[in-house]
């Protein structure tokens, strides 16, 4: 590697963002910064003269409104994000690649494993290793590029809900919005993609690999879960 790769950490534990920093700084990459929160990674990326090339974001910053995630996305298209998670659904995976991420590790990898995809993701602009979810690989190797607007983070949250028939109250009531937010954000899912009843939803979703069709399933409360088929 010829040129040094500026890089970006953000953790939610200060000492894994340093103890990271000072780790990676041996190697063919430059750390601008480490952080321990998303006010801390936002305030850093804007004070910033050069913009890291790649950021490590631990996804524990992301959870649970993605708000971060819409932030970067929109005001730093450029920045490449590898997610060090724990304990991540396999929606929200596949939500963070929809949104840009370009690789995923967990966070009891390798110093070794996070160069590699480092290495990777600077090479071809993604890394997805062997170990990483073989239906999560099966889905983004299909995906089909949506032919309408981004949707929201409250949005993908609300979709596998609407799609099992859940009204506006017990929707919002599941991820904690009020009734009226609910029905302004299927109201908002209608208009983007204008479709006529929750079959054609369900479809939408599926066939465009907004969800895996098992995240969709289970996301929905257990009182509403429809019975399986005889």
């Amino acid at each position: 590697m010829n040129k040094a790769i500026t890089i970006a950490i953000a953790d939610s534990m200060a000492i894994v963002a340093e103890m990271l920093a000072a780790t990676l700084s041996q190697e063919p990459y430059k750390p601008l910064f480490h952080v321990a929160s998303a006010t801390a990674l936002l305030d850093a990326l804007a004070r910033a003269a050069h913009k890291p090339g790649i950021l490590i974001l631990d996804t524990a910053l992301s959870l649970p409104g993605f708000d971060l995630i819409a932030r970067l996305k929109k005001e730093y298209p450029g920045i490449k994000i590898l997610f060090l998670y724990a304990g991540l659904s396999e929606a929200h995976m596949f939500w963070l690649i929809r949104e840009g991420g370009r690789g995923f590790l967990p966070k009891s990898c390798t110093t070794r494993q996070i160069l590699k995809a480092l290495d990777d993701i600077s090479a071809s602009g993604y890394h997805f290793s062997k170990d990483f979810s073989p239906a999560v690989l099966r889905t983004v190797s299909h995906i089909r590029p949506l032919p309408y607007p981004s949707f929201s983070a409250t949005e993908y949250r609300l979709m596998p809900l609407f799609c099992h028939g859940l009204s506006n109250e017990e929707a919002g009531g599941a991820i904690g919005i009020s009734v009226r937010m609910a029905r302004k954000e299927r109201q908002r899912i209608m208009q983007k993609i204008p479709l006529q009843c929750v079959a054609e939803l369900m479809h939408f979703c599926i066939s465009h690999g907004i969800f895996p069709l098992a995240d969709m399933y289970n996301d929905i409360p257990r009182s509403r879960k429809p019975p399986p088929s005889s």
